[in-house]
């Protein structure tokens, strides 16, 4: 199972659950747009995963 935590605030250490595959978590198809959200200006959800850009492996690395 993976997980998907985030920092919302880039300050701190406090790190929230965005997004598991795992039973009985929260379930976020959408969670790449939350985490590049200030790169990416154009948020079209018919598509689970944001556009190509520098830097967006997230996607990647979380199929791994």
């Amino acid at each position: 199972k993976r997980f998907i935590f985030y920092n919302p605030h880039f300050v701190g250490t406090e790190y929230f659950l965005l997004h598991s595959d795992a039973r009985g978590e929260i379930y976020n198809p959408y969670w790449q747009y939350e985490i590049y959200g200030r790169t990416d200006h154009m948020k079209t959800y018919q598509d689970e995963e944001v556009g190509e850009h520098w830097g967006g492996r997230a996607g990647d690395l979380f199929r791994k």
